[in-house]
């Protein structure tokens, strides 16, 4: 019988990965399952037993959800938590720039135009402006991704921040904080910052985001 995590009803508050007694593999399965479903149990729990079984349909969709949606909408917190740096300092705020090209400022409008053009390359689909406006990516990538929102901007920092040829190092690093309790809880500790982070950002109106919208991952 599989260890399976925690989580009170279909809109958990918490969710528990029993690290202590799980495999390095399983504890990245929990993690990877919680990334995908925060908010349904049961789909988490059928993505834990296909993981471990191998079942590639389900661990594919998984693999998709985390690239056009949990990355993307972590990589538009990482751009505000850098504009809010930029103003700190001073400057303006950051300008959005994509293959060199300049997008206009940060805002979630330009960003998210961006971001649905990524995925329907993602997708292979070619770029159509009567199907791509802003508002999909905040309905859905965003809201989708909100409970989880940290843990996708540490998943975003040890896996995608790299060159394409130093991109399996990214990963491995990711596997290697699975294969340490102490290091499990250092990650989740990281996580739980940038939540902190990105709820101050949004107090100040930048973004959508309030605390009823996430939830914590708890390793034990």
């Amino acid at each position: 019988m599989l260890p399976i995590c925690g989580g009170c009803g279909r809109v958990p508050r918490d969710i528990i990965i029993p690290a202590s007694r799980l495999s390095p593999l399983m504890v990245e399965a929990h993690f990877f399952a919680a990334l995908v479903e925060p908010l349904d149990r049961s789909a988490r729990n059928r993505l834990i037993e296909a993981e471990y079984r191998l079942y590639e349909p389900l661990h594919k969709r998984a693999v998709r959800v985390i690239q056009q949606e949990r990355l993307l909408a972590a990589e538009c917190a990482l751009a505000y938590i850098a504009d809010r740096i930029a103003k700190e300092g001073g400057a303006d705020g950051i300008e959005l720039r994509a293959g060199g090209e300049p997008l206009g400022p940060l805002t979630m409008e330009n960003y998210g135009l961006w971001a649905l053009r990524e995925q329907r390359r993602l997708r292979g689909r070619r770029d159509d402006p009567d199907k791509v406006t802003a508002k999909n990516f905040e309905q859905l990538a965003w809201r989708n991704s909100k409970p989880v929102l940290g843990y996708a901007v540490v998943t975003h920092l040890m896996t995608r921040n790299f060159a394409p040829v130093a991109k399996p190092l990214g990963a491995h690093a990711l596997s290697e904080a699975f294969a340490d309790p102490v290091a499990t809880k250092a990650l989740f500790d990281v996580a739980e910052k940038y939540r902190g982070i990105l709820l101050d950002i949004a107090r100040h109106g930048p973004i959508r985001f309030e605390e009823k919208d996430t939830l914590r991952l708890l390793p034990e």
